[in-house]
């Protein structure tokens, strides 16, 4: 048997695979700028009779969107209307998602509670969420876990509460059909 003090150091070879991983990772997201971009550049061409707003605002509308420029697209701007129609994109991935979810709009924090492709590490932060409109809108999502739902059966408010039941027991009826 080796002796332990003369096996490699575990936090080394720890440090080693960390340091590939998120190499890895950056070398992924710097493809997936690429492509990001090159998808919006071939849109901005394609629609050359309307402005940046509007092109914009159509590439973060299309259903066909792909995750990834929808993720670049929520790194690089700031506006509401196009980062509330990125949260409500049924493409949008969830750490996008769970970041929009603590955005400072509520706006934005409506489109992610009523996004019905949000897995439950996305919608997570909006079952403490201060605007009750937010917590009444994760409670009505029929796509919402039930994990969630029991949560938001005991919310303060009673409008939240009741909706988060009746969600549960429609989703439950359905299952049953």
């Amino acid at each position: 048997m080796y002796d332990k003090k003369y096996m490699p150091g575990r936090k080394l070879v720890a440090a080693r695979a960390l340091e590939i991983e998120r190499g890895i990772r950056m070398s992924v997201e710097r493809i997936e700028s690429r492509q990001a971009l090159k998808y919006i550049r071939n849109y901005f061409r394609s629609h050359d009779e309307l402005n940046h707003k509007q092109v914009i605002r159509m590439i973060a509308s299309e259903s066909d969107t792909p995750p990834e420029v929808l993720k670049a697209m929520a790194q690089s701007t700031t506006r509401v209307d196009i980062l509330e129609r990125i949260a409500s994109h049924p493409n949008t991935p969830d750490e996008v998602l769970h970041r929009l979810a603590t955005h400072a709009a509520k706006e934005i924090r409506l489109a992610v509670a009523s996004n019905i492709n949000a897995a439950p590490i996305a919608v997570n932060p909006l079952v403490s969420d201060e605007s009750p409109t937010v917590r009444f809108t994760l409670a009505g999502n029929h796509s919402t876990e039930e994990i969630i739902l029991r949560e938001l059966m005991d919310d303060e408010n009673p409008f939240v509460s009741v909706r988060a039941e009746q969600t549960i027991d429609r989703v439950n009826r359905e299952s049953r059909l």
